[in-house]
Order: C-alpha cells, then structure tokens, then sequence
C-alpha cells in the first residue's frame, strides 16, 4: 500500500512541476506579445 502511495505522490508533483512551468513559459509569451505590440509601428495600430 505505501508504493501506491509514493506513487501518487510522484505524479501529483511531476504534475505539480509540470503547471508551473506552463504557467511561467505563458507568463513570458505574454510579455513579449505585450513588448511586441508596444514597439510596433503606429500605422499599424489601427488594425486588430
């Protein structure tokens, strides 16, 4: 019983692991898109 219970606990953090580094890689696309659309040039604002 204590192997399926380590064994839940290694998935739960590999998962755990997994989200966060999702969530950090996200954060960092968002930024650039954000640097991006800053820096772009104004004629082209207009557009969506």
């Amino acid at each position: 019983m204590t192997y399926l219970f380590f064994g839940y606990v290694v998935i739960w953090l590999a998962l755990a692991m997994y989200l966060f580094l999702l969530s950090r890689r996200a954060d960092d696309l968002r930024r650039q898109i954000a640097e991006l659309r800053k820096d772009r040039p104004a004629e082209d604002a207009d557009r969506p």
